[in-house]
């Protein structure tokens, strides 16, 4: 479904005004298709002929910022730091990490943290 979506979306920068329509209609598909409950579908079969699956880093970028984050407190073991400057200190790298790894999308990633500490929406 991503594949699609992305394909459909590379559209707009080479043709803005012809390309709007079948964007419009594979969202609308999709929409259609989750408010039925057709979450493992949302797209039919033949809107995803000759598409390769889109690949998903999510857990790749997990991975690389708690090692960034521990490698970061192996380091800050080694000054002699009062607790609130190391608390600061891992808590900035953890910013940095998220923010290096998902770009512009980082603010999506700080939301997980939210789940965990029990907010949503």
């Amino acid at each position: 479904m991503v594949a699609a979506a992305e394909k459909a979306e590379s559209q707009l920068d080479q043709a803005p005004l012809s390309a709007l329509t079948p964007l419009v209609e594979l969202v609308l598909k999709i929409a259609d298709r989750h408010t039925k409950g057709w979450n493992a579908a949302l797209l039919p079969e033949e809107d995803l002929q000759g598409l390769t699956p889109a690949r998903d880093w999510e857990s790749l970028r997990m991975i690389a910022a708690a090692v960034f984050m521990a490698g970061t407190a192996v380091a800050v073991a080694f000054f002699d730091l009062p607790d609130p400057a190391i608390t600061a200190l891992l808590g900035t790298a953890g910013l940095v990490a998220v923010s290096i790894l998902y770009g512009r999308g980082a603010r999506s990633a700080f939301d997980v943290v939210d789940i965990v500490r029990g907010r949503s929406g």
